[in-house]
C-alpha cells in the first residue's frame, strides 16, 4: 500500500526547487542511455492521510521518454495514481485510462504493484512511451526507469 502524506508532494518540490529541478546524476545517465528529458507542469495527485481521497493540483515533475517501435497500431492509454473513489482498478491505486490490450494490461498491473512507493505515473502515445516522476535513486533508478519504459516500447 501506498505511503503518503498530504505534504509529500509539495515536499519534493520544494527540494527541487532548493537544489535544482533534478539531481545532475540521474539526469546524465538518462541522456547517456537515450532518454528523452523535459521537465513539465502537470496536474499531480495529493493524497489524503489514508489515501482515502486525491486532489489534483498544479505542479512540476520530470518527464522521461523514449519513441515506440515495432509494427502494428500503437494506442494511447495513461496509468495514473488515483484512488478507487476516482476509479482505480489496479494494486495500489493506480487507474488505466485509454486503450490498453491484454498484453499491455499484463504489463501496468506489474508496474502497478513494482511502483507502489513515491510519484509514478506512466503514459503511451501512438509515438512515445513516458514516465513522470520525482528523481531519485541515482543511476540504479535511473536505469530501472530505463527498463521499463524500453518494455512499454515495444507493447
Amino acid at each position: 500500500m501506498r505511503t503518503r502524506d498530504d505534504n509529500h508532494l509539495h515536499t519534493l518540490s520544494i527540494f527541487g526547487k532548493l537544489f535544482g529541478a533534478g539531481r545532475e546524476s540521474e539526469r546524465e545517465e538518462a541522456i547517456r542511455l537515450g532518454i528523452a528529458v523535459s521537465d513539465v507542469e502537470r496536474d499531480l495527485p495529493q493524497f489524503t492521510r489514508g489515501n482515502l481521497s486525491c486532489q489534483l493540483v498544479r505542479g512540476s515533475c520530470v518527464r522521461y521518454s523514449l519513441p515506440r517501435h515495432g509494427e502494428g497500431e500503437r494506442t494511447a492509454w495513461s496509468l495514473l495514481q488515483r484512488t478507487e473513489q476516482d476509479g482505480a482498478q489496479l494494486p495500489n491505486g493506480y487507474l488505466v485510462q485509454g486503450n490498453a490490450s491484454d498484453d499491455l494490461r499484463e504489463v501496468l498491473t506489474k508496474l502497478a504493484t513494482e511502483f507502489s512507493e513515491e510519484y509514478y505515473e506512466f503514459e503511451g502515445t501512438p509515438t512515445e512511451v513516458s514516465v513522470y516522476w520525482e528523481e531519485y535513486g541515482g543511476n540504479a533508478g535511473v536505469q530501472r526507469v530505463h527498463e521499463v519504459l524500453q518494455s512499454l516500447a515495444r507493447l
